[in-house]
């Protein structure tokens, strides 16, 4: 591919991907095949490998089973106050330009044996249904980014001389861990909160942020582990949405501050419609490499030295951007601190008196629809003809989540209730009948049923209980016996019996009573000796 082609661009545009926008529209036909893989002993121009990298994962990932269109919420769920740290997001102005520049798009590589294994793996891997986000990350991402190390570390044209490291001395699963790129697909924790990510500083958003947090915590441990070269003072990683984001993070553990830079990529077609495109799966390549360019350069000065005397904009680049983050992580002036700190407290206090007051004084059921915080809208059944409000009751984050067999259980504290959303239609059919025939005679030794409904997205079946307190690990004989005279003896009388009797079913109340859960297996029964065994 020529450069004579291209368009040269200025290098210092904070809008320096359009560089790859302009190469791609120079060849808009490309089509990649096995024998467009350069052979061993020949050099490409970083631009080839750009297409034929994007061509690959293109490949890889366009069409197939997108998977389940929900998520587990048990990451967003969080509360623990270590990963509880500070979030900045800088404005766009703020933040430093992130791509390859035209002087790194025209560097010529050596192709060695092991480099072009490397791109015939990837070029003959398949992306396993369903396309979900660990799938992504170990089919693309990890060979993507190694990919991306051993041209930087090893195939590049450079002097010679021995490296204190390489992309081989850590391997390919430390190499992404230390590397902190934690893939994501939309449908893996709600579309809008991830493309968004960094924007809002909504609960939603928030609580991927803990996630990042807790992944880059990780990362930090897995490099001390590994005796891998990046900084341990200021840990570097991302939140990859495949191929339409890229969202750099930072944390500095020391200052309990963690920011969150816009994102690098920022394509504003919706996802999966982001699959289509060739020239989408460029941007993300070409961004992947200019993040495992610039941990290289940052963590290893011979290799800073070695490229500054080939591609000096790109190291200056990197440079910028670690610097931005540091300074962006730097302890903040006290009373800065102060005021920030006051008026989030004053807001946060706003917030939660009014939120209060709406779910006190409103009965759950007289809204249109329930939003969690992963981004399922369960739409509440009402009668028609009776008044509803105008708007959706948007959730806060779950005190605890619960997944077993046959259903996702999310335990709130405000408003105090539980909601269970059935996988299977069998178990809401049984609980929900339980309810109707004893609710009134079992009265507070079971929850209240508060509403039921459809979840919009495909239709399975809730219920929102009333939340009466934690669960109990172990049963006395004599809280065993409470249970049984306040429920199990009225419901055995007409036949009736709950099927899965176990201490992970009881809660306890605040005022110290015992109440009986999950009425999934509850039924009239007529087998001979059913007659209520514990487990």
């Amino acid at each position: 591919m020529s450069s004579e082609t291209r368009v040269p661009l200025d290098c210092g545009k904070i809008d320096g991907i359009h560089n790859i926008t302009e190469l791609y529209l120079a060849h808009p036909d490309y089509k990649f095949v096995m024998s467009s893989i350069p052979m061993p002993g020949t050099t490409a121009k970083v631009e080839t490998l750009i297409f034929l990298l994007g061509a690959i994962g293109k490949g890889l990932l366009q069409g197939g089973d997108l998977g389940p269109s929900k998520p587990s919420i048990t990451t967003l769920s969080e509360t623990n106050p270590a990963y509880d740290v500070h979030v900045i997001r800088p404005t766009r102005e703020r933040s430093p330009a992130f791509f390859l520049t035209n002087e790194m798009l025209d560097r010529e590589v050596h192709i060695t044996p092991r480099l072009y294994g490397w791109l015939c793996d990837f070029a003959e891997a398949r992306l396993p249904p369903p396309i979900d986000e660990n799938s992504v990350t170990r089919t693309i991402l990890k060979p993507l980014f190694f990919l991306w190390l051993i041209i930087w570390t090893d195939a590049c044209v450079l002097e010679d001389g021995r490296r204190d490291w390489d992309a081989d001395s850590l391997g390919v699963d430390a190499a992404v861990k230390v590397a902190a790129i934690e893939a994501k697909t939309p449908r893996s924790c709600g579309h809008e909160h991830v493309v968004g990510f960094g924007k809002s500083g909504s609960p939603k958003d928030d609580a991927l942020a803990r996630q990042c947090i807790r992944h880059l915590m990780r990362c930090n441990k897995s490099m001390a582990d590994n005796d891998a070269p990046w900084s341990r003072s200021l840990t570097l990683g991302a939140l990859m949405v495949y191929p339409g984001h890229f969202f750099p993070v930072a944390l500095q553990e020391t200052t309990e501050r963690f920011v969150v830079f816009p994102d690098a990529v920022g394509i504003n077609e919706p996802w999966p419609g982001t699959r289509e495109k060739l020239e989408h799966y460029m941007k993300a390549t070409s961004v992947v490499a200019a993040w495992s360019f610039m941990l290289v350069v940052t963590a290893d000065e011979k290799h800073k030295q070695r490229w500054s005397s080939v591609c000096q904009k790109q190291v200056e680049q990197a440079v910028h951007w670690t610097t931005t983050a540091g300074e962006q992580l730097a302890p903040p002036n006290r009373l800065i601190t102060a005021l920030t700190w006051c008026w989030a407290v004053a807001s946060a206090l706003v917030y939660q008196v009014a939120f209060s007051l709406l779910v006190a004084l409103i009965p759950l059921e007289r809204f249109e629809a329930l939003l969690l915080p992963n981004g399922d809208e369960l739409v509440i059944e009402f009668p028609s003809n009776s008044w509803r409000l105008p708007f959706n009751l948007a959730l806060p984050l779950p005190d605890a989540f619960h997944r077993s067999r046959t259903a996702q259980t999310f335990v709130f504290s405000l408003p105090n209730i539980v909601v269970k959303v059935y996988d299977d239609v069998k178990p809401y059919a049984h609980e929900r009948a339980f309810y109707e025939k004893w609710s009134s005679a079992l009265g507070s030794a079971v929850p209240t049923v508060h509403a039921h409904g459809r979840r919009i997205d495909d239709s399975k079946p809730f219920l929102v209980f009333s939340n009466e307190g934690e669960r109990i690990t172990e049963l006395t004989e004599e809280e065993r016996a409470v249970v049984r005279r306040s429920v199990l003896d009225v419901i055995h009388e007409e036949g009736w019996h709950h099927h899965d009797l176990a201490a992970r079913n009881v809660l306890r109340k605040p005022s110290g009573g015992l109440c009986l859960i999950d009425f999934g297996m509850a039924s009239k029964c007529e087998r001979q000796g059913c007659d209520g065994f514990w487990e």
